[in-house]
Formats: structure tokens, sequence, C-alpha cells
């Protein structure tokens, strides 16, 4: 866990992402295990583990593993927004064998 740093701006974080989504072999997936409504009916929450796939430029497979919580607001035409997005690795990124 990284301590006593700056939250990403939300600009770079659009950079990164595109960067991982122009790479054909990227993979991001969710496995929610948990989701409630706080608030009825206005601020809910998911949680759960994700997992990263990518190759490398060496072509090898890697992955990456962790948990995530996002917070969801509903808005006044009915649909839910993501308000609040974070999560943390396992560790470091591994080779699949």
């Amino acid at each position: 866990v990284v301590q006593n740093r700056a939250p990403i701006e939300d600009f770079l974080i659009i950079a990164i992402i595109k960067i991982f989504f122009k790479d054909s072999t990227f993979s991001l997936r969710w496995y929610p295990t948990k989701a409630e409504i706080m608030i009825p009916g206005v601020i809910g929450y998911t949680v759960g583990r994700w997992e990263r796939v990518w190759k490398n430029k060496e072509g090898k497979w890697i992955k990456s593993i962790g948990s995530y919580s996002t917070t969801w607001k509903k808005q006044p035409d009915g649909s839910w927004k993501i308000v609040l997005d974070s999560g943390v690795s396992d560790g470091p990124p591994v080779e699949i064998k």
C-alpha cells in the first residue's frame, strides 16, 4: 500500500486507462462479492475482487489481482453513477505460467 501519496487527478486516470485499452491483450474483470444500498434509493456500494491480465513486451502473460470498492449514487433519471471508485492490488503483478 502506498501511503502519503496525493490522489491521482481524473485526467491522469483517463490517460492511463486509454493506454491499457489500446493494448488488445489487456483484460480487466470485476467480481463483486457484496452489494448494498446504504441510503435507500440514494447511495449504494459494491465491493469485490478484480483481475487484470495482459501480455508484456517480452510476450509473457502477466496478471495482477486485488480488491475494489465502488460507491454509487442514484441520479434524477433513475440511473446509477459511480461517485467513488478505489482499489488496491494484492502485490506486484506476476507472470502466468
